[in-house]
């Protein structure tokens, strides 16, 4: 066709218009229509940097060098939950056998009798790629686990850990998910 010449172009549909797709959603999204106590009620974080999370309220968060302690209200002798950030080194995938490696080497290097236990489960935190991971051993005779939930995000491997006697720890992952599922970025402060 010779188009150098042509006055007007029209278009006329022929047949029906495809019906668009439904965007999906990430779990952020799903969380806003159907709020877990942690986002409905819960306290948010900013850091400096503009990473941020959501929190329970009842829960107390304290700023330390180098990490973020949370405390729930009712804590168990000897349990701890930290945030904890360190460059990815160009990393993008926290399931990476590198990552899960040095999570590994982590791990043992502050608690020796720690093995890491089960699958790794991939997941989604805020909208980048996440995983979790369980370790388990004994420390000072008592049953003990890790549970590290951890992304990257901005370049920054950003992990939410918690460890202490296992049965508490266990009984707290359904509410560190909920708080891992709300890491996310914005505007820093």
């Amino acid at each position: 066709a010779n188009w150098s010449e042509v006055d007007t172009i029209a278009f006329k549909r022929v047949g029906d218009a495809p019906k668009a797709d439904k965007p999906t959603e990430g779990k952020l999204a799903k969380f806003s229509k159907t709020p877990l106590d942690v986002l409905k009620n819960g306290k948010e974080y900013t850091h400096a940097s503009g990473g941020k999370f959501r929190y329970p309220a009842g829960w107390k968060l304290t700023e330390g060098d180098g990490f973020l302690e949370l405390t729930p209200p009712d804590p168990a002798e000897g349990e701890r939950i930290l945030i904890l950030g360190d460059k990815a080194e160009g990393a993008t995938d926290p399931a990476s056998p590198e990552i899960v490696a040095y999570l590994d080497e982590q791990v043992k290097g502050s608690l020796p009798t720690m093995k890491r236990v089960g699958q790794v489960e991939k997941a989604t935190a805020g909208s980048g790629k996440g995983t979790f991971l369980v370790w388990e051993g004994d420390v000072n005779s008592v049953s003990a686990q890790v549970r590290g939930y951890v992304t990257i995000l901005k370049g920054y491997g950003i992990a939410l850990v918690a460890a202490g006697p296992k049965t508490s720890v266990e009984k707290r992952d359904k509410q560190l998910r909920e708080i891992f599922y709300t890491f996310g970025w914005g505007q820093g402060k």
